[in-house]
C-alpha cells in the first residue's frame, strides 16, 4: 500500500505521512488530483464551485495530499557498507509527489575485518565442497573413512571384505555397473581421489590461510577490499582449474612508475 504525505501548499514541509485518504465526492473515490489539490474550491455556503463544462474545480493555496515514492535501493558492496531509508526529514517534495531515498554507510574498518576473517573459512568450505561434495561433514567423514579403510586393507594379509564396509560399499556400487569389477579398481580410484584432494586441499588451505594472515595485519579499508577480491578470484579460479594466482600487494602509482 502507498503511503501518502500531507504537505504544505507551498511545498516546504511535511505535515503528516499515513494511507491515503479515503474522501469520497459523489459516492466515488476522489482522484489524486484532488487529494494533491486538498480539495474541491467551495463557496461561502460550503458548496462545490462547478466550472463551464459541470466539473468541480480543484482547490488552491492549500495543503495537499501526495504519494510517498520510495527510490530503488542503490547498489552497494555489503561487507564493506551499509544501507537504510532516509529518515522523514530528508524525504525530498516535489508538486506531485515526495520522493525517499536511501542513506548509504560505509562500515568500520573493525566491523569488516572480522567478518571477512570468518568469511575466509566460508569460502574454504564451499571450494572444498566442490571436490568433496556439498553435503557437509557426513560426507567427509564418509571419505575419510574409506581413506582409512584403503590404508587398512593394504597393509593387511588376509582380508575380509566383510571387515571393511566402506570398501565393500563401494565395489557393490561399481559392479551395479560393470559385475566384473574388483577391489583393486576400489583402491585405484581411492588412490586417485586422495592425490587429487592432497592438491587441492593444499591450494585451498594456502588461500585460506594466506587471506586471514593478510586479513590480520592490514591498515586500511583499501586493502580489506583488495584482499577479500583476491580470495574470491582464487578460490573460483581453484573450483574451476584447481590453481590459482598468487596474492600481490597493492601497488601505488608512484610505485609502479
Amino acid at each position: 500500500m502507498t503511503t501518502y504525505a500531507l504537505v504544505t501548499a507551498d511545498r516546504s514541509k511535511i505535515l503528516s505521512v499515513g494511507e491515503r485518504p479515503t474522501w469520497i465526492y459523489e459516492d466515488a473515490p476522489v482522484s489524486d488530483d484532488v487529494l494533491r489539490a486538498g480539495g474541491f474550491m467551495t463557496d461561502s455556503a460550503g458548496q462545490v464551485v462547478l466550472d463551464d463544462m459541470g466539473i468541480p474545480r480543484l482547490a488552491e493555496g492549500r495543503d495537499g495530499w501526495v504519494p510517498v515514492i520510495v527510490q530503488p535501493p542503490p547498489e552497494i558492496d555489503p561487507h564493506f557498507e551499509r544501507c537504510s531509508l532516509q529518515d522523514q526529514s530528508d524525504w525530498v517534495i516535489y508538486e506531485d509527489k515526495v520522493v525517499r531515498g536511501y542513506v548509504v554507510e560505509t562500515r568500520s574498518y573493525i566491523a569488516v575485518q572480522a567478518e571477512l576473517i570468518n568469511l575466509a573459512d566460508e569460502a574454504a568450505e564451499q571450494c572444498r565442497s566442490v571436490f568433496l561434495t556439498s553435503t557437509g561433514g557426513g560426507q567427509a567423514l564418509e571419505y575419510s573413512e574409506t581413506r582409512l579403510e584403503a590404508d587398512s586393507w593394504v597393509k593387511d594379509p588376509n582380508p575380509d571384505l566383510d571387515n571393511y564396509p566402506m570398501l565393500r560399499a563401494e565395489l557393490n556400487a561399481l559392479r551395479a555397473a560393470d559385475p566384473e569389477a574388483t577391489i583393486e579398481a576400489v583402491l585405484d580410484d581411492v588412490n586417485f581421489q586422495t592425490d587429487l584432494w592432497r592438491a587441492v586441499g593444499a591450494k585451498i588451505k594456502e588461500v585460506r590461510r594466506t587471506c586471514k594472515v593478510l586479513l590480520t595485519n592490514s591498515t586500511t579499508l583499501e586493502e580489506l577490499r583488495h584482499i577479500r577480491d583476491w580470495a574470491q578470484a582464487a578460490f573460483r579460479d581453484i573450483a574451476n582449474s584447481g590453481t590459482f594466482t598468487p596474492y600481490h600487494p597493492i601497488t601505488s602509482i608512484s610505485e609502479g612508475m
